[in-house]
């Protein structure tokens, strides 16, 4: 679907976590962001007597674990990126930006 998607065959709603690397290479570009849910994450849905199945408890504490681990790598990248920016912008003068 992402290929087909990339070669402009039309569109694919997945998730971020598998079309990340394409957007970041711009081989696909997001669109009809203002129709998309306001809350990010996976969001599961089952019967409420399946939650007690130990396959399915198990795969929702691997997703949510590994969101918080996804959530906190962003942070690390995003404060690192402001303290490099701020960095640069001491050395080099407020009106130049270099990314």
């Amino acid at each position: 679907m992402l290929a087909l998607a990339g070669r402009g065959v039309g569109l694919a709603y997945t998730l971020d976590l598998l079309a990340g690397a394409a957007l970041r290479e711009r081989i696909l570009e997001e669109v009809l962001t203002q129709h998309m849910p306001k809350a990010s994450g996976l969001f599961l849905y089952f019967p409420a007597k399946s939650q007690a199945q130990p396959k399915l408890r198990t795969f929702i504490d691997f997703a949510r674990e590994r969101s918080r681990l996804k959530r906190r790598r962003e942070e690390v990248i995003d404060r690192e990126r402001r303290q490099i920016r701020s960095e640069r912008m001491g050395k080099i003068g407020p009106q130049v930006l270099v990314l």
